[in-house]
């Protein structure tokens, strides 16, 4: 099978926002949107390894921005490479240092379904210039050895500028 791009938006994104129409449009990726509503990360990354699965995916670049980042970094697949945009620190071992403000958002269930990070060969780590420390603090736990790419003046955001630099490692 010809090698593919599967992009995985952020929490609550869609095919629809203009930055995924863009991945679409200029690497003909597919785009996984989980069933994000009444759904746990546990969820997001079966739905996302049956993804995968189902369409005998193998030969593939993935690419995740926060917590779609995340869903692949819960998931057994094993991409040629893999990309993680400004991945969120959501991970069982970083709950202790959430806010109220970030359990409440996430709710109990979701909460108590967060899950840990497997290691897979070729990732490189994106993080925005202006990210919160948390962000920065989950890379360097789990990053190891992998190449880290910090993008200047760039938040929590996918810009023009971050999404030329991903552009970059995907040609």
């Amino acid at each position: 099978m010809k090698k593919k791009i599967i992009v995985i938006p952020g929490f609550g994104g869609n095919k629809t926002t203009d930055v995924y129409k863009k991945f679409k449009k200029q690497f003909n990726a597919s785009i996984f949107v989980p069933t994000w509503k009444y759904r746990t990360p546990k969820d997001w990354v079966e739905e996302y390894e049956a993804f995968i699965k189902n369409n005998n995916i193998t030969d593939f670049t993935a690419v995740g921005f926060s917590m779609g980042a995340y869903i692949m970094a819960c998931s057994k697949t094993k991409p040629t490479k893999s990309i993680y945009a400004s991945i969120s620190p959501f991970f069982k071992e970083d709950t202790k240092t959430w806010s109220k403000r970030e359990k409440k958002y996430l709710g109990k269930r979701r909460f108590s379904a967060m899950g840990t990070y497997i290691k897979k060969p070729n990732s490189i780590f994106m993080v925005g210039s202006k990210e919160r420390q948390s962000v920065f603090d989950v890379v360097k736990r789990i990053g190891g050895k992998s190449k880290v790419m910090i993008v200047k003046d760039t938040p929590h955001h996918i810009t023009p500028y971050y999404f030329g630099k991903i552009s970059d490692l995907i040609k």
